[in-house]
């Protein structure tokens, strides 16, 4: 899927060349992916936490020639996971502390334009940095669907399919999930619009049965056919 631009970006880009920069934030919410676009013509270094060389190296850096070498031909030196890297000088002490964060959910309500529960309707939900794996829920009785245990980051929500007296939404939204965090989305469908035809005799004014007619979109395309009935009305 093609990539969400962040509003961080303009803050990124302004900020001096010699500074350094510290983003943090929820996990798994496209922190990373946001350093790789924003970087992705410079010349960069990546250096991760979770690998334990990089700690090492990063562990070796005893001045500021050693720096100076490491980044020497660079315009970026990026440490992802840098949270993993813990030093610790002789005859000191640390206490760490893990917590783990549940899985979030999303929610949907789905109503019709007069503001009741739509059911039968389709969505399916992605993830933006996984498109090809994706989950299709339909709405119940109450016009709502749950997705429980999610992994945080941004997902992409489509309407598939709707009941035949509403307009399918094509419109795409984008929900961002955050650890620990239930979220909700409200969306709504109008309903189709009903043509009556009234067939009569245009001297005596009698209603006329067993007229059809063909009812063609804007573009010209045939939508449906109608005949009239006993009361001249066709629908």
């Amino acid at each position: 899927m093609a990539y969400i631009a962040r509003s961080l970006t303009a803050l990124l880009e302004r900020t001096p060349a010699d500074k350094a920069i510290v983003v943090f934030g929820a996990r798994q919410t496209g922190k990373t992916t946001l350093l790789e676009h924003l970087f992705q013509d410079r010349k960069v270094k990546w250096l991760s936490g979770d690998e334990p060389q990089d700690r090492e190296l990063l562990a070796s850096l005893s001045s500021k020639a050693d720096i100076s070498i490491l980044l020497s031909g660079l315009d970026i030196l990026v440490i992802d996971e840098a949270q993993r890297i813990i030093y610790l000088d002789p005859n000191e002490d640390a206490e760490f502390v893990f917590t783990n964060s549940k899985l979030p959910s999303l929610t949907l309500t789905k109503t019709s334009s007069d503001g009741t529960p739509l059911a039968g309707v389709t969505f399916r939900l992605a993830k933006v940095e996984d498109g090809g794996h994706y989950l299709d829920r339909t709405t119940g009785p109450d016009g709502t669907i749950t997705w429980e245990g999610l992994e945080p980051g941004v997902y992409s929500l489509v309407e598939s399919s709707t009941v035949s007296d509403h307009i399918l939404d094509t419109r795409e939204h984008h929900v961002q999930l955050f650890p620990g965090r239930d979220s909700t989305i409200d969306l709504e469908n109008q309903r189709r619009p009903n043509l009556t035809v009234v067939k009569r005799d245009a001297d005596s004014g009698e209603l006329i049965s067993d007229t059809v007619f063909i009812v063609k979109a804007e573009d010209g395309h045939s939508v449906v056919e109608i005949r009239t009935g006993p009361d001249g009305e066709a629908t």
